[in-house]
């Protein structure tokens, strides 16, 4: 990796994890430079103000689950199913350890077209992987939808499941992924 690349993902990986600590509404390009170690004028030299910060970390954060998706798929030794229990391990993993980040990215989303827009292409990419992952179709979409419930749940405090409940729900959409087709 470059060491411009390096820097730009430096002020990313800064920049979620205030996220993670205060939230989209207060952190500020000063506080991120703060955050990365870097003067405001670094910072701005990558991402000229906070929209742009929020659309490359939502990409970030969009590229970075596909890609644990796909690693997490290439150790499948059944290739039917093999994308979507991968989304499965890795959604169940993030319902546990990154929910505030995910808050953060949804209200980016909100106040944000283009956030709106990368967001929107991801899920549409993460519906045609599931479609053609072998089984079911109508079933990987209901698998889908099932994971984007468990996380809107989380995201809007809409009565979150407890962690048994949650595993127990997951194990049972992760089963789902070996049905045959008909």
């Amino acid at each position: 990796m470059a060491k411009a690349e390096e820097k730009r993902r430096h002020i990313l990986q800064s920049a979620e994890q205030l996220l993670a600590s205060r939230g989209l509404a207060d952190i500020t390009l000063d506080e991120v430079a703060k955050q990365a170690g870097y003067s405001k004028g670094g910072v701005t030299h990558y991402f000229p103000n906070k929209n742009v910060l929020l659309l490359s970390l939502a990409d970030m954060l969009n590229q970075d689950y596909l890609d644990r998706i796909e690693a997490r798929r290439s150790k499948e030794q059944i290739e039917i199913g093999s994308w979507s229990r991968g989304m499965v391990d890795v959604s169940d993993h993030d319902l546990h350890s990154s929910s505030v980040v995910n808050v953060a990215l949804v209200a980016g989303a909100l106040a944000s077209k283009e956030v709106s827009e990368s967001v929107s292409d991801s899920f549409r990419l993460i519906q045609q992987k599931m479609t053609s992952d072998g089984y079911d179709p109508v079933l990987a979409t209901i698998i889908r939808l099932a994971i984007d419930g468990l996380y809107y749940s989380e995201l809007f405090n809409a009565s979150p499941l407890d962690d048994e409940l949650r595993g127990a729900v997951l194990e049972r959409v992760r089963s789902w992924t070996f049905q045959p087709m008909e």
